[in-house]
């Protein structure tokens, strides 16, 4: 799930105004709908600040993970909410290894292959119901 916290959040808004490629991929179908709406407040600001979001449609997107600096990447089972970074017993391993992070990259490009991109003119479009179940999920986020 993605309801990230503001640390996270901030994080990948000032990497992306900074210039660096920061890429979002989440299921388009997932398997509970509340949380889609909670990670979908967030997909405006993030596409403001240049982050490319794409939703994946082939199939559920359950994969948890990050590559970094084509040398660094990070998977386990944490999603990027509060309740697995803090309540959970989530855990993440971090590698350090090119091969693998190519490996993990590669892979993120052929998901992208089944993925659309949001674009922020379609996005703000979506209608006032969306918008307001949006609203009131991310005014729930911290115990989400």
């Amino acid at each position: 799930y993605f309801v990230p916290d503001d640390n996270i959040l901030d994080s990948l808004k000032i990497s992306a105004f900074s210039g660096v490629d920061v890429r979002l991929m989440l299921p388009k179908n997932p398997d509970h709908k509340f949380m889609a709406w909670g990670a979908q407040s967030y997909i405006t600001e993030l596409l403001k600040a240049g982050v490319r979001v794409f939703l994946y449609d082939n199939g559920f997107l359950h994969c948890k993970a990050i590559m970094a600096d084509d040398s660094v990447c990070s998977v386990g089972t944490a999603n990027m909410d509060i309740r697995s970074f803090k309540l959970n017993f989530e855990t993440n391993a971090f590698i350090y290894n090119s091969e693998i992070t190519n490996k993990l990259e590669n892979q993120f490009f052929i998901d992208m292959q089944y993925s659309k991109e949001i674009n922020i003119e379609e996005f703000k479009h979506r209608s006032r119901l969306s918008k307001t179940l949006e609203s009131i999920t991310r005014l729930l986020s911290p115990i989400l």
